[in-house]
């Protein structure tokens, strides 16, 4: 009964995203992996600002900026996100959708072998 269950819940998602362009094919790919592998944070250095240390930090995929505001001590105070134009969905997006439109949008190879030989020609 769960997997049938399970089985709906999925058919409804994809139903929903067919109707839903918001990830469509104009939806960044590396926005896309950022929401599913996470960010890929490379350090642009440290400033100081009102009383705090600050780590600044750019996403190497996405180009989202985080700013981490530090103690001291080196305990985080805050964190703040400046994302890219298109980044955000309005009303949010599930991960099960971002991998399934990952999916539509890559070769899926029948083997790793497969994969491997593509990938070095």
């Amino acid at each position: 009964m769960a997997r049938d269950r399970q089985s709906a819940l999925r058919a409804a998602k994809t139903a929903r995203r067919a109707d839903d362009d918001t990830l469509g094919p104009n939806y960044p790919v590396d926005y896309l992996q950022c929401r599913d592998l996470r960010h890929a944070w490379k350090l642009v250095g440290y400033y100081r600002a009102n009383g705090h240390i600050v780590r600044a930090l750019v996403c190497e995929r996405c180009d989202m900026d985080r700013h981490d505001r530090l103690w001291s001590s080196g305990r985080l105070a805050g964190r703040t996100y400046t994302p890219p134009e298109g980044y955000y969905v309005p009303g949010g997006v599930e991960l099960v959708d971002v991998r399934a439109e990952l999916m539509d949008r890559f070769t899926i190879f029948e083997s790793e072998d497969d994969m491997v030989k593509d990938k070095e020609k």
